[in-house]
This record gives structure tokens, sequence and C-alpha cells, in this order.
């Protein structure tokens, strides 16, 4: 899914582990999700493989990088990461369908608020509604309250309905990174992390 020349604006890096049943619709989503922007797209399988071979059969654009095992969802990551080229770095959950313009709105969101170090989504399921179970955050007497009667306030009035959704969990990671800085949220869904592309590698 990689479009185009030099660098890529973003590397959207997808860590499976028996996805199949799902990871098509995830890596199907990405071209609307980010129209505005280049990117490239790596994949580890932390699984049987089996979701590496319908990616690499379905989504040959798709970079491939080779299992280590079952190491994690965090070593998974860094695998993709010293593989990456973008300027950004895009952890993608393979149960996250995007809504069209999702990343490229993160990306505009790098510009407009360039002191900060990572960008987040919110989380919706899938009736479009934020899904309190991904925020973090201490909650007020009042939402406290209105969660007791089953009246969250939460997210309210604060999300993006452009930019996407959980999958069949109703949960994913979508977010931006950059550096190891604070988390700056922005309207976005799913559940992932954009960041800037100065993490320190190994040498």
């Amino acid at each position: 899914m990689s479009k185009t020349s030099d660098l890529p604006h973003v590397s959207i890096l997808v860590v499976a582990y028996n996805s199949q049943a799902i990871i098509g619709d995830c890596l199907a989503s990405i071209p609307a999700g980010c129209s505005r922007f280049t990117y490239e797209v790596l994949l580890i399988d932390n699984g049987d493989g089996a979701s590496a071979d319908l990616v690499s059969a379905q989504f040959p654009e798709v970079m491939i990088v080779p299992s280590q095992g079952n190491v994690g969802f965090a070593a998974g990551n860094n695998l993709l990461a010293a593989q990456a080229s973008g300027e950004h770095l895009l952890l993608l959950n393979p149960d996250v369908v995007l809504k069209p313009e999702a990343i490229d709105l993160l990306l505009d969101a790098t510009k407009a608020y360039p002191a900060a170090s990572a960008w987040g989504g919110v989380t919706l399921d899938r009736n479009d509604r934020p899904d309190l179970g991904n925020n973090v955050h201490i909650p007020s007497l009042r939402e406290m309250a209105s969660r007791t009667l089953g009246r969250s306030i939460a997210g309210r009035g604060r999300h993006d309905q452009r930019l996407g959704r959980g999958g069949r969990s109703g949960r994913a990671l979508f977010s931006l990174l950059r550096g190891s800085r604070p988390v700056l949220p922005v309207s976005a869904a799913g559940t992932s992390l954009l960041a800037d592309r100065c993490i320190e590698r190994k040498s």
C-alpha cells in the first residue's frame, strides 16, 4: 500500500496474531483512510503464520517482516519500526476498520500541534459511539454518576465520526507517535497511536 516516491509520510505498523478473519477489512480500509499522504504498511505475524500468508496473497504491497514467534505487541512493533522508513509511525491493530481520512486527520494534527510527540484516536464501537473501555482518564463525579445511571457523558461531542471504528471486538489500536514526549489526544477512531519518527534506535 505504499504510494509513491521517496520516504513515506507515515509507516503503518500492524502486529497480527491469528488475525485472518479481520485483517482483510483492516488493510482494505487504509487507502481511503490515508488518501492525502504517502504511506507504507508493514506487518508481523506473532501467530502461526496464516495471517502473513493471507496478507502476502491478497495485499502484496504490504511488507511482511519475518516473525520471531509470539514476541508480544510491544516487541512486534519494535521489530516493525526497525524496518520502517516513514517520518511518523502509526500503530494499527488488525481489528480496526478506518473511516475515510482517519489517518489524514491524525497527520493534520501533527501540524496543528507540533509540540506534541504522539497523537491518539477515540475508539468507536460498531454503533459509532465512543468505546469507554479504551478511555484513560479519571472520571469526574458527574461522569461517575452518569455511568451509574447508564447514561455516560464521556466523549459526547468530542469525537469525529469520520475517523473509524474498532472491528468485531469493538476495540482497536490507532495512534500516531512522535518520540517519547507526552501523548496528545485528538479526534480519531479506533485504538492506535501516531508518533513522530525521532525514536531512538539501537545501533
